[in-house]
């Protein structure tokens, strides 16, 4: 399901299994993180290696520059308009993006260790000197968001 079994002890990483394994939907994400064992692993977002910048030092984007980016990138953006007669009538859209190259957000139990663009970006940005290959090489706890 969505979500992991409710625990009124908050220790959601009993039921997480080996590598994360049950934690099969976005929604159990949050979830783990309330398991106060998860609180030295937000460091990673909270003192990053590489530092933090005030957000005012961050330049606007645009979807032009996203545009451009991307194609810079090598990737090629899909679109597709899905949105249905009735929510036309209002001034919402709704789309599906495809970009090519990139790793879409999964679940925690669905790692994508086959796939090549971790290791490039690792060795790229020096995040690593030696190509990840495998869970052990992975910070497997999910991100604190859906």
């Amino acid at each position: 399901g969505l979500y992991l079994d409710h625990r009124a002890d908050r220790r959601y990483l009993d039921d997480c299994g080996p590598e994360f394994a049950a934690v099969r939907d976005l929604g159990a994400h949050v979830q783990v993180w309330l398991d106060d064992r998860m609180a030295p692993l937000a460091r990673r977002f909270t003192e990053p290696d590489l530092g933090v910048v005030p957000v005012t030092a961050i330049a606007p984007g645009s979807r032009t520059a996203l545009d451009a980016a991307l194609a810079a990138g090598g990737h090629r953006v899909i679109t597709a308009d899905l949105t249905t007669e009735d929510v036309a009538e209002t001034t919402l859209r709704v789309a599906r993006v495809l970009v090519s190259g990139l790793i879409p957000n999964a679940p925690a139990a669905f790692g994508y260790f086959g796939c090549p663009r971790f290791a490039e970006a690792a060795l790229a940005r020096g995040w690593r000197t030696q190509r990840p290959t495998g869970p052990k090489d992975f910070t497997l706890a999910p991100p604190p968001h859906m």
